[in-house]
Protein backbone atom coordinates (compact mmCIF):
# COMPACT_ATOMS: atom_id res chain seq x y z
CA UNK A 1 0.00 0.00 0.00
CA UNK A 2 2.80 1.82 -0.41
CA UNK A 3 1.79 4.35 -3.28
CA UNK A 4 -1.81 4.72 -1.63
CA UNK A 5 0.78 6.48 1.58
CA UNK A 6 -0.95 9.67 1.66
CA UNK A 7 -1.74 12.46 4.84
CA UNK A 8 -4.14 14.45 4.16
CA UNK A 9 -2.86 18.05 5.46
CA UNK A 10 -6.24 18.55 6.72
CA UNK A 11 -5.82 16.43 9.44
CA UNK A 12 -3.19 19.53 11.05
CA UNK A 13 -4.86 22.96 12.47
CA UNK A 14 -3.76 26.07 11.16
CA UNK A 15 -4.08 29.53 12.97
CA UNK A 16 -4.17 32.90 11.59
CA UNK A 17 -1.75 35.14 13.05
CA UNK A 18 -3.65 38.18 14.84
CA UNK A 19 -1.87 41.05 14.58
CA UNK A 20 -2.32 44.57 16.84
CA UNK A 21 -1.73 47.09 14.64
CA UNK A 22 -1.62 49.76 17.75
CA UNK A 23 0.82 47.62 19.94
CA UNK A 24 2.70 48.12 16.54
CA UNK A 25 2.79 51.75 15.88
CA UNK A 26 3.00 53.01 19.40
CA UNK A 27 6.07 50.93 19.84
CA UNK A 28 7.85 51.95 16.74
CA UNK A 29 6.92 55.73 17.95
CA UNK A 30 8.41 55.04 20.99
CA UNK A 31 11.64 53.90 20.24
CA UNK A 32 12.41 56.90 17.70
CA UNK A 33 11.10 59.03 20.40
CA UNK A 34 13.50 57.45 23.26
CA UNK A 35 16.41 57.48 20.42
CA UNK A 36 16.09 60.87 19.71
CA UNK A 37 15.41 62.55 23.42
CA UNK A 38 19.09 60.81 24.33
CA UNK A 39 20.91 62.30 21.26
CA UNK A 40 20.67 58.95 19.13
CA UNK A 41 18.56 59.48 15.90
CA UNK A 42 17.20 56.77 14.05
CA UNK A 43 14.40 55.61 12.10
CA UNK A 44 12.10 52.38 12.21
CA UNK A 45 12.26 51.41 8.43
CA UNK A 46 10.89 47.73 9.12
CA UNK A 47 8.79 45.36 11.83
CA UNK A 48 8.42 41.85 11.34
CA UNK A 49 6.29 40.41 13.69
CA UNK A 50 6.14 36.88 15.09
CA UNK A 51 4.27 35.06 17.40
CA UNK A 52 6.42 35.66 20.20
CA UNK A 53 8.75 38.24 19.22
CA UNK A 54 8.60 41.33 17.53
CA UNK A 55 11.85 42.89 15.25
CA UNK A 56 12.06 46.45 14.53
CA UNK A 57 14.44 47.93 12.61
CA UNK A 58 16.29 51.02 13.01
CA UNK A 59 18.25 52.64 10.94
CA UNK A 60 20.91 55.38 12.50
CA UNK A 61 21.10 58.70 11.11
CA UNK A 62 23.69 59.41 9.37
CA UNK A 63 26.24 60.54 12.28
CA UNK A 64 25.29 58.48 15.24
CA UNK A 65 27.44 55.61 16.38
CA UNK A 66 25.70 52.31 16.55
CA UNK A 67 27.52 51.71 19.97
CA UNK A 68 25.49 54.57 21.41
CA UNK A 69 22.02 52.99 20.27
CA UNK A 70 23.44 49.47 21.94
CA UNK A 71 24.27 51.62 25.70
CA UNK A 72 20.74 52.86 25.85
CA UNK A 73 19.28 49.40 25.66
CA UNK A 74 17.90 49.78 29.76
CA UNK A 75 16.18 53.12 28.44
CA UNK A 76 14.26 51.84 26.10
CA UNK A 77 13.29 48.83 27.77
CA UNK A 78 12.21 51.13 30.30
CA UNK A 79 10.11 53.41 27.54
CA UNK A 80 8.75 50.56 25.95
CA UNK A 81 7.35 48.44 29.35
CA UNK A 82 8.66 45.01 28.26
CA UNK A 83 10.79 42.45 30.46
CA UNK A 84 13.47 42.44 28.64
CA UNK A 85 15.00 43.57 25.03
CA UNK A 86 17.57 42.00 22.39
CA UNK A 87 19.46 44.68 19.88
CA UNK A 88 21.55 42.87 17.60
CA UNK A 89 23.54 44.87 14.41
CA UNK A 90 22.62 43.45 11.38
CA UNK A 91 25.28 44.92 8.67
CA UNK A 92 24.06 43.47 5.79
CA UNK A 93 21.11 45.29 5.83
CA UNK A 94 22.96 47.99 7.93
CA UNK A 95 19.68 47.78 10.76
CA UNK A 96 20.04 47.33 14.43
CA UNK A 97 17.27 44.98 14.88
CA UNK A 98 15.71 45.67 18.12
CA UNK A 99 13.50 41.79 19.38
CA UNK A 100 10.48 42.57 21.63
CA UNK A 101 8.52 40.23 23.52
CA UNK A 102 4.82 40.60 22.47
CA UNK A 103 2.13 41.22 25.57
CA UNK A 104 0.12 38.25 23.93
CA UNK A 105 2.34 35.84 22.36
CA UNK A 106 0.92 32.92 20.31
CA UNK A 107 1.54 29.72 19.57
CA UNK A 108 3.31 28.75 15.98
CA UNK A 109 1.04 25.72 14.86
CA UNK A 110 2.71 23.61 12.78
CA UNK A 111 -0.04 23.34 9.97
CA UNK A 112 0.78 27.08 8.88
CA UNK A 113 4.13 25.52 8.26
CA UNK A 114 3.70 21.98 6.56
CA UNK A 115 3.62 23.36 3.00
CA UNK A 116 7.44 23.70 3.38
CA UNK A 117 7.97 20.09 2.95
CA UNK A 118 6.90 19.75 -0.78
CA UNK A 119 10.43 21.05 -1.76
CA UNK A 120 11.45 17.89 -3.15
CA UNK A 121 15.67 18.54 -2.15
CA UNK A 122 14.84 17.95 1.22
CA UNK A 123 15.31 14.29 1.98
CA UNK A 124 14.59 14.03 5.90
CA UNK A 125 13.22 17.41 6.27
CA UNK A 126 12.54 18.97 9.81
CA UNK A 127 10.53 22.06 10.53
CA UNK A 128 12.63 24.20 13.18
CA UNK A 129 10.18 26.90 13.26
CA UNK A 130 9.72 30.65 12.11
CA UNK A 131 12.95 33.09 12.61
CA UNK A 132 12.64 36.58 13.80
CA UNK A 133 12.08 38.04 9.99
CA UNK A 134 9.07 36.00 9.43
CA UNK A 135 10.69 32.61 7.34
CA UNK A 136 9.70 29.47 8.34
CA UNK A 137 13.52 27.58 8.68
CA UNK A 138 13.70 23.96 7.51
CA UNK A 139 16.78 21.94 8.18
CA UNK A 140 17.62 18.65 5.89
CA UNK A 141 18.71 16.31 8.71
CA UNK A 142 20.77 13.99 6.48
CA UNK A 143 23.24 17.55 5.76
CA UNK A 144 23.29 18.24 10.13
CA UNK A 145 23.45 15.14 10.06
CA UNK A 146 22.87 14.77 14.11
CA UNK A 147 20.87 17.04 16.51
CA UNK A 148 21.20 17.78 20.50
CA UNK A 149 17.92 19.44 22.12
CA UNK A 150 18.18 20.96 25.41
CA UNK A 151 16.23 22.92 27.49
CA UNK A 152 14.64 23.08 30.97
CA UNK A 153 11.30 20.87 32.25
CA UNK A 154 8.30 22.63 29.93
CA UNK A 155 9.77 24.59 27.51
CA UNK A 156 8.68 22.49 24.91
CA UNK A 157 10.90 19.60 23.41
CA UNK A 158 8.99 16.92 23.74
CA UNK A 159 6.40 18.65 21.63
CA UNK A 160 9.27 20.00 19.27
CA UNK A 161 10.48 16.09 18.64
CA UNK A 162 6.12 14.87 18.45
CA UNK A 163 6.56 17.14 15.92
CA UNK A 164 9.80 16.15 13.96
CA UNK A 165 8.43 12.67 13.75
CA UNK A 166 4.94 14.33 12.27
CA UNK A 167 7.09 15.91 9.60
CA UNK A 168 9.07 12.30 8.71
CA UNK A 169 5.04 11.46 8.47
CA UNK A 170 3.98 13.96 6.21
CA UNK A 171 7.33 13.76 3.77
CA UNK A 172 8.63 9.87 3.32
CA UNK A 173 6.72 6.79 2.74
CA UNK A 174 7.64 3.49 5.71
CA UNK A 175 10.04 1.92 2.80
CA UNK A 176 11.87 5.46 2.51
CA UNK A 177 12.75 6.35 6.22
CA UNK A 178 12.23 4.19 9.85
CA UNK A 179 11.96 5.45 13.10
CA UNK A 180 13.39 4.09 16.07
CA UNK A 181 12.42 6.15 19.23
CA UNK A 182 13.80 5.44 22.46
CA UNK A 183 11.45 6.82 25.36
CA UNK A 184 12.88 4.95 28.71
CA UNK A 185 10.14 7.70 30.47
CA UNK A 186 7.72 6.38 28.46
CA UNK A 187 5.87 9.92 28.83
CA UNK A 188 6.55 11.12 24.70
CA UNK A 189 6.98 8.40 22.14
CA UNK A 190 4.40 5.94 23.38
CA UNK A 191 1.39 7.52 21.11
CA UNK A 192 3.35 6.35 18.06
CA UNK A 193 3.42 2.73 18.17
CA UNK A 194 0.44 2.46 15.67
CA UNK A 195 2.51 3.97 12.94
CA UNK A 196 4.10 1.37 9.99
CA UNK A 197 7.12 3.93 10.04
CA UNK A 198 8.98 2.47 13.26
CA UNK A 199 11.84 0.22 12.94
CA UNK A 200 10.01 -1.12 16.31
CA UNK A 201 8.06 -0.74 18.78
CA UNK A 202 8.92 2.52 20.91
CA UNK A 203 11.99 1.31 23.23
CA UNK A 204 10.89 2.28 27.07
CA UNK A 205 13.20 -0.05 28.98
CA UNK A 206 17.00 1.12 29.47
CA UNK A 207 18.52 -1.77 28.98
CA UNK A 208 16.92 -3.14 25.86
CA UNK A 209 17.65 0.08 24.51
CA UNK A 210 21.37 -0.61 25.28
CA UNK A 211 21.29 -4.12 22.93
CA UNK A 212 19.17 -1.81 20.62
CA UNK A 213 22.02 0.76 20.24
CA UNK A 214 24.52 -1.82 19.89
CA UNK A 215 22.07 -3.88 17.11
CA UNK A 216 22.51 -0.43 14.98
CA UNK A 217 26.50 -0.24 15.33
CA UNK A 218 26.24 -3.81 13.98
CA UNK A 219 23.74 -2.90 11.41
CA UNK A 220 26.48 -0.33 10.17
CA UNK A 221 28.79 -2.66 9.74
CA UNK A 222 26.32 -5.04 7.55
CA UNK A 223 25.73 -1.89 5.58
CA UNK A 224 29.41 -0.89 4.78
CA UNK A 225 29.98 -4.43 3.92
CA UNK A 226 26.98 -4.44 1.63
CA UNK A 227 28.70 -0.90 0.39
CA UNK A 228 32.18 -2.55 -0.57
CA UNK A 229 30.40 -5.00 -2.74
CA UNK A 230 28.42 -3.28 -5.03
CA UNK A 231 31.65 -0.73 -4.70
CA UNK A 232 29.89 2.40 -3.65
CA UNK A 233 30.97 4.93 -0.65
CA UNK A 234 27.84 6.09 1.00
CA UNK A 235 23.98 5.27 1.49
CA UNK A 236 23.19 7.06 -1.28
CA UNK A 237 25.40 5.56 -3.90
CA UNK A 238 23.92 2.16 -2.72
CA UNK A 239 20.41 3.28 -3.22
CA UNK A 240 21.21 4.73 -6.68
CA UNK A 241 22.28 0.93 -8.06
CA UNK A 242 21.23 -1.65 -5.82
CA UNK A 243 17.76 -3.38 -6.70
CA UNK A 244 16.79 -3.99 -3.01
CA UNK A 245 16.77 -0.35 -1.20
CA UNK A 246 17.87 0.55 2.15
CA UNK A 247 15.79 2.85 4.38
CA UNK A 248 16.93 5.96 6.34
CA UNK A 249 16.98 5.09 10.31
CA UNK A 250 15.96 8.35 12.50
CA UNK A 251 16.53 7.60 15.99
CA UNK A 252 15.27 9.66 18.52
CA UNK A 253 16.06 9.63 22.54
CA UNK A 254 13.97 11.18 24.72
CA UNK A 255 15.81 12.18 27.71
CA UNK A 256 19.45 11.08 27.43
CA UNK A 257 19.86 12.05 30.70
CA UNK A 258 17.64 9.38 32.50
CA UNK A 259 18.88 7.32 29.62
CA UNK A 260 22.33 7.30 30.62
CA UNK A 261 21.45 6.91 34.38
CA UNK A 262 20.10 3.81 33.31
CA UNK A 263 22.73 2.36 31.99
CA UNK A 264 25.16 3.57 34.68
CA UNK A 265 27.06 5.74 31.57
CA UNK A 266 27.58 2.59 29.38
CA UNK A 267 25.45 3.27 26.49
CA UNK A 268 27.29 6.59 26.10
CA UNK A 269 30.38 5.24 24.65
CA UNK A 270 27.93 2.29 22.14
CA UNK A 271 26.13 5.70 21.24
CA UNK A 272 29.35 7.75 20.36
CA UNK A 273 30.74 4.95 18.49
CA UNK A 274 27.60 4.85 16.61
CA UNK A 275 27.57 8.61 16.06
CA UNK A 276 30.70 7.94 14.41
CA UNK A 277 29.67 5.35 11.83
CA UNK A 278 26.34 6.40 11.09
CA UNK A 279 25.95 9.12 8.57
CA UNK A 280 27.63 7.44 6.13
CA UNK A 281 24.95 4.52 6.13
CA UNK A 282 21.99 6.17 6.10
CA UNK A 283 21.56 6.37 10.13
CA UNK A 284 20.88 9.78 11.75
CA UNK A 285 20.22 10.41 15.86
CA UNK A 286 18.51 12.92 17.46
CA UNK A 287 19.01 13.64 21.71
CA UNK A 288 17.43 15.50 23.97
CA UNK A 289 17.93 16.00 27.10
CA UNK A 290 16.33 17.65 30.47
CA UNK A 291 20.01 18.23 31.98
CA UNK A 292 22.19 20.19 29.89
CA UNK A 293 25.82 19.57 32.16
CA UNK A 294 28.80 18.70 31.41
CA UNK A 295 28.13 14.89 32.54
CA UNK A 296 25.82 14.82 30.13
CA UNK A 297 26.39 16.49 27.08
CA UNK A 298 30.55 16.02 27.67
CA UNK A 299 33.00 17.27 24.85
CA UNK A 300 32.77 13.67 22.86
CA UNK A 301 28.86 14.48 22.48
CA UNK A 302 29.48 18.60 21.40
CA UNK A 303 32.05 17.24 18.57
CA UNK A 304 30.32 14.68 17.11
CA UNK A 305 26.94 16.56 16.79
CA UNK A 306 27.39 19.94 15.74
CA UNK A 307 23.84 20.73 14.92
CA UNK A 308 22.67 21.48 19.12
CA UNK A 309 19.12 23.63 19.55
CA UNK A 310 18.36 24.96 23.23
CA UNK A 311 15.25 26.17 24.68
CA UNK A 312 15.63 28.00 28.09
CA UNK A 313 18.08 26.72 30.37
CA UNK A 314 18.53 27.38 34.38
CA UNK A 315 22.21 29.54 33.91
CA UNK A 316 24.64 30.88 31.43
CA UNK A 317 27.03 28.06 32.47
CA UNK A 318 24.62 25.66 30.94
CA UNK A 319 23.42 27.94 27.81
CA UNK A 320 27.15 27.66 27.13
CA UNK A 321 27.85 24.36 27.57
CA UNK A 322 25.13 23.88 24.68
CA UNK A 323 25.82 26.51 22.17
CA UNK A 324 29.16 27.78 23.79
CA UNK A 325 27.69 30.92 24.17
CA UNK A 326 25.18 32.92 26.82
CA UNK A 327 22.04 33.82 25.98
CA UNK A 328 19.65 30.85 26.35
CA UNK A 329 18.86 31.26 30.04
CA UNK A 330 17.21 35.04 28.72
CA UNK A 331 14.74 32.94 26.06
CA UNK A 332 11.22 32.82 26.91
CA UNK A 333 9.31 29.74 28.69
CA UNK A 334 7.78 27.96 25.34
CA UNK A 335 9.00 27.15 22.21
CA UNK A 336 11.67 30.31 22.24
CA UNK A 337 15.19 28.71 20.80
CA UNK A 338 18.48 29.18 19.89
CA UNK A 339 19.80 27.00 17.27
CA UNK A 340 23.31 26.80 16.00
CA UNK A 341 24.37 24.22 13.02
CA UNK A 342 27.69 23.81 11.24
CA UNK A 343 29.06 27.31 9.57
CA UNK A 344 26.92 29.16 11.32
CA UNK A 345 28.79 31.97 14.29
CA UNK A 346 25.92 32.92 15.85
CA UNK A 347 23.36 30.69 17.08
CA UNK A 348 19.94 31.72 15.26
CA UNK A 349 16.83 32.82 17.72
CA UNK A 350 13.53 30.70 16.42
CA UNK A 351 10.06 29.75 18.18
CA UNK A 352 9.35 26.06 17.15
CA UNK A 353 6.34 24.61 15.74
CA UNK A 354 3.45 23.29 18.05
CA UNK A 355 1.17 20.39 17.76
CA UNK A 356 -1.71 19.00 20.00
CA UNK A 357 -2.29 15.63 21.23
CA UNK A 358 -5.60 15.66 19.18
CA UNK A 359 -3.48 16.12 15.82
CA UNK A 360 -1.17 13.50 16.56
CA UNK A 361 -4.04 11.12 17.53
CA UNK A 362 -5.97 11.96 14.02
CA UNK A 363 -3.00 11.56 11.90
CA UNK A 364 -1.95 8.21 13.76
CA UNK A 365 -5.22 6.56 13.17
CA UNK A 366 -4.97 7.82 9.33
CA UNK A 367 -1.90 5.84 9.33
CA UNK A 368 -3.12 2.73 10.56
CA UNK A 369 -6.45 2.58 8.42
CA UNK A 370 -4.36 3.62 5.69
CA UNK A 371 -2.00 0.75 6.41
CA UNK A 372 -4.13 -1.76 7.72
CA UNK A 373 -2.22 -4.81 5.77
CA UNK A 374 1.50 -3.48 6.41
CA UNK A 375 4.16 -6.26 6.94
CA UNK A 376 5.13 -6.66 9.93
CA UNK A 377 7.63 -9.51 9.79
CA UNK A 378 10.47 -7.12 9.22
CA UNK A 379 9.57 -5.53 12.45
CA UNK A 380 9.76 -8.67 14.22
CA UNK A 381 12.79 -9.99 13.08
CA UNK A 382 14.65 -7.24 14.20
CA UNK A 383 13.07 -7.67 17.77
CA UNK A 384 14.07 -11.38 17.88
CA UNK A 385 17.80 -10.09 16.63
CA UNK A 386 18.15 -7.69 19.17
CA UNK A 387 16.47 -9.90 21.97
CA UNK A 388 19.37 -12.54 21.04
CA UNK A 389 21.99 -9.89 21.55
CA UNK A 390 21.34 -8.88 24.56
CA UNK A 391 20.66 -12.57 25.77
CA UNK A 392 24.30 -13.09 24.15
CA UNK A 393 25.73 -10.15 25.58
CA UNK A 394 24.42 -11.11 29.51
CA UNK A 395 25.85 -14.62 28.71
CA UNK A 396 28.81 -13.21 27.79
CA UNK A 397 29.16 -10.90 30.25
CA UNK A 398 28.79 -14.06 32.84
CA UNK A 399 31.23 -15.77 30.87
CA UNK A 400 33.98 -12.97 31.75
CA UNK A 401 33.26 -11.90 35.11
CA UNK A 402 35.50 -14.59 36.70
CA UNK A 403 38.37 -14.64 33.49
CA UNK A 404 40.85 -11.90 33.28
CA UNK A 405 40.02 -9.05 30.83
CA UNK A 406 42.00 -8.93 27.61
CA UNK A 407 43.06 -5.48 28.18
CA UNK A 408 43.63 -5.82 32.43
CA UNK A 409 47.72 -5.69 31.25
CA UNK A 410 47.53 -3.02 28.86
CA UNK A 411 45.21 -1.39 31.84
CA UNK A 412 48.03 -1.78 34.51
CA UNK A 413 50.81 -0.25 32.52
CA UNK A 414 48.34 2.70 31.99
CA UNK A 415 47.61 3.13 35.22
CA UNK A 416 51.11 3.05 37.01
CA UNK A 417 52.31 5.51 33.98
CA UNK A 418 49.32 8.18 35.22
CA UNK A 419 49.35 7.68 38.46
CA UNK A 420 45.68 7.38 38.98
CA UNK A 421 42.95 4.75 38.62
CA UNK A 422 38.94 4.83 38.27
CA UNK A 423 36.05 3.30 36.26
CA UNK A 424 35.82 6.77 34.43
CA UNK A 425 39.28 6.74 33.13
CA UNK A 426 39.18 3.16 31.87
CA UNK A 427 36.34 4.09 29.91
CA UNK A 428 37.58 6.85 28.08
CA UNK A 429 40.79 5.50 27.71
CA UNK A 430 40.12 2.13 26.71
CA UNK A 431 36.21 2.61 24.97
CA UNK A 432 34.83 0.15 26.90
CA UNK A 433 31.30 0.25 29.19
CA UNK A 434 30.70 1.37 32.12
CA UNK A 435 30.29 -2.56 33.41
CA UNK A 436 33.56 -3.83 31.17
CA UNK A 437 35.62 -0.93 33.51
CA UNK A 438 34.74 -1.98 36.34
CA UNK A 439 35.38 -5.84 36.24
CA UNK A 440 39.07 -4.34 34.63
CA UNK A 441 39.18 -2.29 38.11
CA UNK A 442 38.38 -4.92 39.98
CA UNK A 443 40.77 -7.43 38.76
CA UNK A 444 43.42 -4.35 39.45
CA UNK A 445 42.27 -4.17 43.04
CA UNK A 446 42.78 -7.85 43.06
CA UNK A 447 46.57 -7.98 42.07
CA UNK A 448 47.36 -5.44 44.29
CA UNK A 449 47.77 -2.89 41.74
CA UNK A 450 45.24 -0.55 42.92
CA UNK A 451 43.88 0.19 46.55
CA UNK A 452 39.98 -0.86 47.35
CA UNK A 453 37.27 1.35 47.91
CA UNK A 454 36.98 3.93 49.72
CA UNK A 455 33.70 5.93 49.01
CA UNK A 456 34.23 8.97 47.34
CA UNK A 457 38.07 9.11 47.39
CA UNK A 458 40.07 7.69 44.60
CA UNK A 459 41.73 4.96 44.23
CA UNK A 460 45.75 4.49 45.02
CA UNK A 461 47.75 2.94 42.79
CA UNK A 462 50.25 0.81 44.65
CA UNK A 463 52.82 0.12 41.98
CA UNK A 464 55.17 3.03 40.88
CA UNK A 465 56.69 3.71 37.13
CA UNK A 466 60.49 1.16 38.43
CA UNK A 467 58.10 -1.84 39.46
CA UNK A 468 58.46 -1.08 43.42
CA UNK A 469 55.56 -1.72 45.97
CA UNK A 470 53.73 1.58 47.33
CA UNK A 471 52.65 0.33 50.60
CA UNK A 472 49.05 0.58 51.26
CA UNK A 473 46.81 2.49 54.09
CA UNK A 474 46.45 -0.69 55.48
CA UNK A 475 49.56 -1.90 55.49
CA UNK A 476 51.00 1.43 56.66
CA UNK A 477 48.24 1.37 59.70
CA UNK A 478 49.56 -1.96 60.45
CA UNK A 479 53.18 -1.18 60.56
CA UNK A 480 52.12 2.02 63.10
CA UNK A 481 50.52 -0.40 65.11
CA UNK A 482 53.47 -2.87 65.22
CA UNK A 483 55.88 -0.21 66.13
CA UNK A 484 53.74 1.45 69.14
CA UNK A 485 53.74 -2.40 70.51
CA UNK A 486 57.57 -2.18 70.08
CA UNK A 487 57.68 0.74 72.26
CA UNK A 488 55.47 -0.34 74.28
CA UNK A 489 57.49 -3.73 75.28
CA UNK A 490 60.79 -1.85 75.30
CA UNK A 491 59.65 0.65 77.94
CA UNK A 492 58.24 -2.34 80.29
CA UNK A 493 61.80 -4.02 79.58
CA UNK A 494 63.73 -0.66 80.47
CA UNK A 495 61.57 -0.49 83.83
CA UNK A 496 61.66 -4.26 84.91
CA UNK A 497 66.04 -3.97 84.20
CA UNK A 498 65.41 -1.04 86.55
CA UNK A 499 64.21 -2.67 89.30
CA UNK A 500 66.49 -5.53 89.01
CA UNK A 501 69.36 -3.11 89.38
CA UNK A 502 67.63 -1.55 92.40
CA UNK A 503 67.43 -4.52 93.99
CA UNK A 504 70.85 -6.49 93.25
CA UNK A 505 72.60 -3.19 94.38
CA UNK A 506 73.76 -2.60 98.12
CA UNK A 507 71.20 0.50 98.48
CA UNK A 508 68.45 -1.86 97.69
CA UNK A 509 69.31 -3.81 101.13
CA UNK A 510 67.38 -2.74 104.18
CA UNK A 511 70.58 -3.20 106.55
CA UNK A 512 72.52 -0.99 104.97
CA UNK A 513 69.87 2.04 105.63
CA UNK A 514 70.18 0.67 109.64
CA UNK A 515 73.82 0.91 109.94
CA UNK A 516 73.64 4.13 108.08
CA UNK A 517 70.98 6.04 110.72
CA UNK A 518 73.11 4.60 113.59
CA UNK A 519 76.56 6.07 112.15
CA UNK A 520 75.18 9.24 111.61
CA UNK A 521 73.44 9.09 115.27
CA UNK A 522 77.10 8.30 116.71
CA UNK A 523 78.57 11.01 114.68
CA UNK A 524 76.08 13.44 115.84
CA UNK A 525 76.43 12.81 119.20
CA UNK A 526 80.00 13.23 119.53
CA UNK A 527 80.05 16.77 117.84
Amino acid sequence: MEDDYNLPIDLLNKKEEKINKKEIIDRAAAIQKTLYLFGADGEVVNVSVGNLMTRYCVQPAVGTKIKTIKNLKQDLQYALGAERIELNVDGRKQIIAIDIPNKKPQKLCLGNCIDKLKDETYKIPLIIGQDLNGEIVVEDLTKLPNLLITGTTGTGKSNLLSSFVIDILYHSVPKEVKLALIDTRATNFTKFNEISHLLIPTVIDSRRATSFIAWLIQESYNRNNLFAKKNVDDFDDYNAVAKLKLPRIVVMIEDFYDLVSGTNGEIEVELIQLINISRKVGINIIISTVRPSREVITGQIKVNIPARLTFKVASQIDSRTVIDVAGAEDLLTQGDILFIKTGEREPKRIQTPYISDEEIEKIVAAIKNNNQNEDIQERNKIVEEINTYGKDQAEEENKNLFKDDPLIDEAINYVIREGQASTSIIQRRFKVGYKRAGRIIDQMEERGIISGYYGSKPRKVLINKDDESVESDDNIECKENEDKEEQKINVRNQVKQKKLINKDSIFGKWWFWVLSIIFIYIVLKNL
